[in-house]
């Protein structure tokens, strides 16, 4: 479970695509495979304030020698990266199999189980959007108006209702698993214990015949 971000003028509950950070999250959770740290923020100015999250699983976290990283980008949509022993290290880096920018994070997390557990691509597309993508949307374009000094269009509370549909829980709840979103997840950031997370159930022992980019 990730604690909240910072919050942003005009949005103090977190950054506008959290709720789609968490429940990307939460669907990796649930396939056994949560990623070792979480990376959510938006780019400066120069590059239009658009939101992204970085999903990392370090080697000690996959099958073989490489880590994989999911690069998700607010215009853009989804990559992924293979990565050695430093998980700065870039080997690979492509477009992910998913036709819209918001995937269902089950999607996500059925992709990510493959790269992570056995480094190849389902041999298939995605092309279902996820159903809280235009309220995502809609935060994202009145965050960038708000850091602008502009009014947001959204009618007052959008944004916060949007939130408790996907999926969120306030506060309260667990401290985050040795991550950080816009510089602030560790657990101790808030005066929280974090800890560090299980190994995903698929780490260890041999490849699948089939792989992307051994090279």
């Amino acid at each position: 479970m990730l604690l909240e971000p910072p919050g942003w003028e005009g949005s103090p509950q977190g950054l506008p695509h959290w709720p789609y950070v968490r429940a990307v999250d939460d669907a990796l959770t649930v396939r056994g495979i949560p990623p070792g740290s979480v990376r959510a923020d938006a780019t400066t100015r120069g590059r239009g304030f658009t939101t992204y999250m970085w999903l990392t699983w370090d080697m000690s976290r996959t099958r073989g020698q490489r880590g994989i990283r999911l690069h998700w980008k607010e215009r853009l949509g989804w990559f992924y990266a293979l990565t050695g022993i430093n998980s700065q290290d870039v080997l690979h880096y492509t477009v992910a199999p998913f036709r819209t920018v918001f995937p269902r994070p089950e999607d996500v997390a059925e992709v990510a189980e493959r790269l992570v557990c056995f480094r190849q691509l389902p041999d298939m597309e995605y092309r279902t959007e996820w159903d809280g993508a235009e309220d995502v949307r809609a935060a994202g374009r009145d965050f960038r108006r708000s850091v602008l000094g502009l009014a947001p269009l959204a009618p007052p509370g959008h944004h916060e209702r949007t939130r408790g549909r996907a999926g969120h829980r306030g506060r309260g709840g667990r401290a985050a698993d040795d991550r950080h979103a816009h510089g602030h997840l560790r657990g101790g950031d808030h005066g929280r214990a974090g800890r560090v997370r299980a190994q995903p159930r698929c780490s260890g022992g041999p490849f699948a015949p089939r792989s992307v980019a051994d090279d």
